[in-house]
């Protein structure tokens, strides 16, 4: 009876609407919370790229020009064509190696023959500086 009480005292610790770590409020057999988890990720992740971007400063230039797999500033970016979301060249590899690729982003199959250099990220990211991880100096970014 002391581990009921200890994780009755935790729910009410918790709050009324708020989520207890490990724990599934939906009851049932419906997603956990991973899944929940991974859809705000991924809702948030496509948010991040909208097509005018933020205006204010180097931190929401850096955010809209970030690959949603390394979360690194773009490295060669390519976009899919079917659904137009961008990817550093080498973090899509893996996802053209199967025989019916998905768009690591929103699970949409694609041709693996269309996707394509992106030209445009890539000549907007030609006069970015980006900080240097080592110091606090901004430095071109890698052609």
């Amino acid at each position: 009876m002391t581990s009921t009480r200890s994780r009755r005292g935790r729910d009410a610790q918790a709050g009324p609407g708020r989520a207890v770590p490990g724990r599934d409020r939906g009851g049932g057999g419906g997603p956990g919370p991973g899944m929940a988890m991974f859809r705000s990720l991924v809702a948030s992740a496509q948010q991040r790229q909208p097509p005018g971007g933020p205006a204010g400063g180097d931190s929401g230039l850096e955010a809209q020009y970030s690959c949603p797999i390394c979360l690194e500033v773009y490295h060669r970016p390519v976009a899919i064509g079917s659904c137009g979301h961008t990817f550093c060249g080498e973090c899509l590899q893996p996802c053209l190696q199967v025989p019916s690729p998905l768009c690591p982003l929103c699970r949409l199959p694609f041709d693996p023959k269309k996707v394509d250099k992106a030209a445009h990220v890539e000549k907007q990211l030609s006069s970015y500086k980006a900080p240097c991880r080592g110091c606090s100096k901004k430095v071109p970014q890698p052609p």
